[in-house]
């Protein structure tokens, strides 16, 4: 059941009395919005449900992927040894470790990207729970989910605020809008110090790998953008200072 609003978001800039009026509405019945605004609901409801289903199905090949190493790490120092030597063929060079390459790309977009969000999220929830702000935990694996895919928690921290602001003390919405506010801007110094950290590429490198791969295919092009991106740099790099075949 959504609260009835405050009179205050009537005074809210250019969008009060709109923002009233939509409120009032959802308060009422969930159905009569809808009825009212289907074509709107309907677009929302769609990109929504494509977002869920591409960033669970990014999830389901993540925890398959993650069994399938489980099952493999018994022969990990061969495999280890057949790839240093297998990118050694392909590149004809023994000095650029594409491997370790790869394993460093991939342990920093977990830290970097999953990690951060993470963070995030928690730092989230526990301003939620403290500030009482209702199915706190739905909203703390939204910001998971949106901090991941790189959108951030911003348009969940827009959301809170203007409930609390609407419906709680100045003091709460004020200390809630101060917390939002760092855990928005932690995500600035925390992933550039995550990404880059013993990377054998710059930070945006990654970064950029890793936002790519995930337009292209979803959850697990996180990690594929990543390496790929990485590796393609690294021999770039490489073979322009003339290194590659000495």
């Amino acid at each position: 059941m959504i609260p009835p609003p405050s009179e205050r978001v009537k005074d809210w800039p250019l969008v009060g009395s709109q923002a009233y009026g939509l409120w009032n509405e959802a308060s009422n019945g969930v159905d009569s919005l809808i009825s009212k605004h289907p074509d709107e609901v309907k677009e929302i409801t769609g990109k929504s449900v494509a977002l869920l289903a591409s960033t669970g199905k990014g999830l389901f090949l993540f925890a398959l992927s993650i069994i399938i190493s489980g099952l493999l790490l018994s022969y990990a120092e061969n495999a280890g040894i057949f790839m240093r030597k297998l990118f050694s063929r392909l590149i004809g060079h023994s000095r650029l470790d594409m491997a370790e390459v790869s394993v460093i790309t991939i342990r920093n977009v977990v830290k970097g990207i999953l990690g951060v969000a993470f963070i995030q999220a928690a730092l989230a929830a526990g301003g939620f729970l403290v500030a009482g702000i209702p199915a706190a935990g739905i909203w703390a694996l939204l910001c998971l989910i949106l901090s991941i895919i790189q959108i951030g928690v911003l348009p969940v921290s827009i959301g809170i605020i203007i409930y609390i602001w609407s419906t709680g003390s100045t003091t709460s919405a004020t200390l809630l809008t101060i917390w939002m506010i760092l855990v928005g801007l932690s995500d600035n110094f925390l992933k550039p110090w995550l990404l880059g950290k013993g990377a054998p590429v710059p930070m945006v490198v990654v970064f950029l790998g890793s936002l790519g791969g995930f337009i292209l295919s979803g959850f697990i092009g996180l990690f594929t953008g990543a390496v790929i991106l990485s590796l393609g740099y690294k021999l770039f790099s490489t073979w322009l200072e003339g290194e590659v075949n000495d």
